[in-house]
C-alpha cells in the first residue's frame, strides 16, 4: 500500500524535518492566506494569521496522527486561529 504524498510529507514534519516543512509552507501558504483574506479582508491581518497558523503546526507537529495530508493537516490549525480572531476582526 503506498502511502499519500501528503501523509508522509506531515510524517516528516512531524519528525522535525525543517526542508519538509519549508515544502509544505509553500504547497499550502497561499491556500491559507486566501482563507483568512476571505474572511477578513484584511492583508495584514490575514499574513498574521497564516505565519501563527504554521507557526503552530510546526510547535504541535508531535501531535500529528497519520490521517491526514497536508492540506488537511492545516484545516484544524486554521480553524481556530480564525475563531481566536474573527470576533476581533469584525468590530473593525
Amino acid at each position: 500500500m503506498d502511502t499519500d504524498p501528503g501523509i508522509a510529507l506531515m510524517l516528516r514534519v512531524r519528525e522535525g524535518d525543517q526542508a519538509a516543512f519549508g515544502l509544505m509552507y509553500s504547497r499550502f501558504q497561499r491556500q491559507v492566506h486566501r482563507f483568512f483574506y476571505g474572511l477578513c479582508g484584511d492583508p495584514g491581518t490575514c499574513k498574521d494569521l497564516t505565519q501563527e497558523t504554521f507557526l503552530r503546526i510546526w510547535k504541535y507537529r508531535a501531535r500529528y496522527a497519520a490521517i491526514r495530508s497536508g492540506s488537511s493537516a492545516t484545516a484544524p490549525t486554521t480553524a481556530t486561529n480564525c475563531a481566536n480572531v474573527w470576533p476581533a476582526t469584525r468590530s473593525n
